[in-house]
């Protein structure tokens, strides 16, 4: 067994495996049953469902993956909902009525509005920006470091290092160790805390991946981070 993973999904507990097969292809399983085409060795990532919910896993390291819900699939799918609601919206308005009573540009010019509201709303439907991004996984890290208690680090953990809620255990223990050293840097290792605050967050230009800095208080207390996409937040200052 390559990795295992107990996930909880509206209530039921569903496991998520992948082991390798003879053919040296890795399979995917949920509860025992193929759940994606196996990964061949040149496949990064399958998409599956989980419970009814998009999941994602992806090759991490050698012989290494990890799990996440697939939020590609919930933007697509409000996308679209988003924009046949539209659509069904002009259907019903009272542009092809016009045709009789102005000149013939006028209805064109009208689908025309109508496609440019849709190309409106798909881009909106895409999610918030990468800097909202950052400050909402930042805040759930620190909602998840409140307790100061190691035992309760496991989600602040995946957050931190990858933005995800489960590593496999080699990536947990490697991201775990990196985790205690970025906290020891600022002197919350260990320490509780009940007041924090997202304070602005600001994208970085220009970067390979997408980088925000992060400014946040803990207790009144200011701090400075980078968040790179999917990689380990720092210390920016």
């Amino acid at each position: 067994m390559l990795a295992t993973w107990d996930l909880f999904v509206d209530g039921t507990l569903y496991t998520v495996s992948v082991e390798r097969m003879p053919n040296g292809k890795d399979s995917i399983r949920v509860n025992g049953r193929i759940a994606a085409q196996p990964m061949g060795s040149d496949d990064q990532e399958r998409e599956l469902s989980v419970g009814g919910t998009p999941h994602i896993v992806r090759r991490a390291g050698t012989d290494g993956f990890q799990i996440a819900v697939d939020e590609r699939a919930d933007v697509k799918r409000r996308t679209q909902a988003t924009a046949k609601a539209v659509l069904a919206h002009a259907a019903d308005s009272p542009l092809p009525m016009v045709k009789s009573q102005a000149p013939g540009w006028l209805p064109v010019a009208g689908w025309a509005a109508v496609v440019a509201i849709v190309a409106i709303v798909l881009v909106y439907a895409t999610g918030p920006s990468y800097k909202k991004q950052a400050a909402t996984r930042m805040q759930q890290v620190l909602h998840e470091m409140q307790s100061g208690k190691d035992a309760e680090m496991q989600f602040a953990v995946c957050l931190w290092a990858m933005n995800v809620r489960v590593l496999d255990l080699q990536s947990m223990s490697v991201a775990s160790d990196h985790f205690d050293k970025w906290r020891q840097a600022k002197n919350l290792y260990g320490r509780a805390f009940t007041r924090y605050k997202i304070v602005s967050s600001e994208e970085v230009k220009d970067q390979k991946v997408p980088t925000a800095i992060v400014t946040f208080t803990i207790e009144d207390e200011q701090y400075k981070v980078r968040v790179p996409e999917r990689r380990e937040i720092s210390w920016e200052n």
